[in-house]
């Protein structure tokens, strides 16, 4: 599995690289994958650390992945895929988070597993 992560804005670089995009954004993504927007506001406005906000976050992804463990099923079925999310490069942003949580899945489960990074005007396939 090779994964990379991408701005939301910067999508048609995956298109032109014919990377298809897995949206993790709280409004229009994946539910099973996207943080909750009521969390995402409050991050903004200051009133969850980035900590607290990345602890709800992963809880989250914990549900999600005993309850509905075929949605997550599914993503690994993907060969090469980009993570979505509106989130600036160089911020925190879940994204990243969703990464690190589909590489210690992949491990766990003998998933050969590699983060490629930003998708950039400078990426190649």
């Amino acid at each position: 599995m090779r994964v990379y992560t991408v701005q939301m804005a910067k999508h048609r670089l995956c298109t032109r690289l014919d990377i298809p995009i897995i949206d993790i954004t709280a409004k229009s993504g994946i539910v099973e994958f996207a943080p909750v927007i009521a969390d995402v506001m409050r991050f903004k406005k200051g009133e969850l650390s980035w900590d607290v906000y990345v602890d709800i976050y992963l809880s989250k992804l914990r549900e999600t992945y005993g309850a509905k463990k075929f949605v997550w099923t599914r993503l690994f079925q993907h060969q090469t895929f980009a993570v979505a999310c509106f989130c600036p490069y160089g911020k925190n942003c879940h994204r990243y988070v969703f990464v690190e949580v589909l590489k210690k899945i992949a491990e766990h489960n003998n998933i050969a597993f590699e983060y490629l990074g930003d998708v950039t005007e400078d990426t190649t396939v």
